[in-house]
């Protein structure tokens, strides 16, 4: 989580909800660039890997992440999440909400990679359409990739 918090911090926007009980993350790939700053990332993500084989599987998962991105300007929502104890109160769809203006003022499209597929239905209530299912038995995972063009 840290390697996505310093990653949006340094090429994207951080997300609060106004009582502090969800949190986004958004990306701005096109604003990645090869960096002191990226390299040293890269490097505390491995040192603090569990093993090597998991540094391994992350960096597999990154790069196969960002193949099936398209190639263009846009906004990649990293994470968004309640704190359990308040979900289901409206906290994140005023976050979403929010965050989604913002980024149409923006005139980027919005993309999402999604690994948990029981909240593939609360992101279609935003506009969001999957465009692509990646499945990877390898390393025990399933993502769904979202787009929503804020038309």
């Amino acid at each position: 989580m840290e390697f996505s918090f310093e990653m949006c911090y340094k090429f994207g926007d951080i997300w609060l909800s106004d009582d502090d009980k969800a949190c986004a993350l958004i990306l701005y790939p096109q604003k990645k660039c090869v960096s002191l700053k990226l390299s040293l990332l890269r490097i505390r993500l491995l040192l603090t890997a569990i093993t090597s084989s998991d540094y391994k599987s992350r960096q597999y998962h990154l790069a196969a992440m960002e193949k099936m991105r398209p190639n263009l300007d846009m906004a990649l929502i990293w994470y968004i999440g309640v704190d359990p104890n308040y979900q289901n109160r409206g906290i994140g769809t005023r976050l979403i909400t929010q965050v989604l203006q913002r980024i149409k003022s923006c005139s980027l499209p919005v993309y999402l990679e999604l690994s948990a597929y029981q909240y593939l239905g609360w992101f279609e209530r935003f506009g969001f359409e999957g465009y692509e299912v990646y499945d990877c038995a390898d390393y025990k995972f399933v993502n769904f990739f979202l787009k929503n063009d804020l038309k």
